[in-house]
């Protein structure tokens, strides 16, 4: 279909109208604001506050009320619509600010937990253990427990020319070790709730996290060494440790 000669003069009467009153906006080559000089200056772009441009030294934002009067207009500045502009970019560099410093903390207490988790690793130690009694929220054990150590072990020098010679080799292996200070004691070990029975044997890792108080069956109070099976738990109270320490407070004991 053929479009007539009229209607397409006429849109181009219109597109030519536009441009013109939408064309580019020219600034001042030289502007003083607030005492600084900005030389070969180039309109970049401006809001409803700010306007952006290149200059001689690199790039400036200035506040357009900073402007003379009819290079105001040209920009169509609205002395309401700028302070709303302003109070939404205070707003959100106040937001990004909080959000920079959430990110910091965030950051610093998993970088804490994590060094936490590392030094508990440390303390770790596999046991093989008579449990004495079962409590609500853990088992009392004997202090006198196997764990993982080096084991010296006598084998074949694998020499062709003596067989018999020996020679000894240490490897990783159960020993006899002691969590307590009192060998003929106890230690509480806190763990979740399972199939656990009085006189049974307790398998498994545990980490030390200071001591706890129990009452025996003559009411008679003791404070005995306190494990736990969780790393995360013995972290946590490593943790609490050095705020205690840094604060200059003695860790509570707890109680089983």
């Amino acid at each position: 279909m053929r479009i007539p000669r009229l209607f397409l003069r006429a849109l181009a009467f219109l597109l030519v109208g536009t441009l013109w009153a939408t064309g580019p906006i020219t600034l001042p080559r030289t502007l003083t604001i607030d005492g600084i000089t900005y030389k070969d200056i180039v309109y970049v772009k401006h809001d409803d506050s700010r306007v952006t441009f290149t200059h001689a030294s690199g790039m400036a934002s200035v506040e357009i009320r900073e402007l003379p009067e009819w290079l105001r207009k040209e920009l169509d500045y609205d002395p309401q619509k700028a302070l709303a502009a302003e109070d939404a970019a205070a707003s959100a560099r106040r937001a990004a600010t909080q959000q920079q410093i959430h990110d910091a903390q965030t950051l610093a207490v998993r970088h804490a937990k994590e060094a936490f988790l590392e030094q508990a690793e440390k303390t770790a130690r596999p046991i093989l253990a008579t449990i004495a009694e079962v409590r609500p929220d853990g088992i009392l054990v004997d202090a006198n427990v196997q764990t993982i150590g080096l084991v010296s072990r006598t084998v074949n020098a694998g020499d062709p020319f003596f067989p018999k010679a020996t020679k000894t080799i240490q490897e990783s292996g159960p020993v006899d070790a002691c969590l307590s200070d009192n060998p003929s004691g106890k230690v509480f070990i806190h763990t979740k709730p399972r199939d656990l029975v009085d006189g049974g044997q307790y398998r498994g890792t545990v980490y030390p996290m200071g001591t706890s108080t129990y009452r025996d069956d003559a009411g008679e109070k003791h404070t005995i060494p306190r494990f736990t099976d969780s790393k995360d738990e013995a972290a946590a109270y490593l943790d609490q440790t050095q705020r205690d320490e840094a604060s200059h407070l003695t860790p509570g004991g707890h109680n089983p």
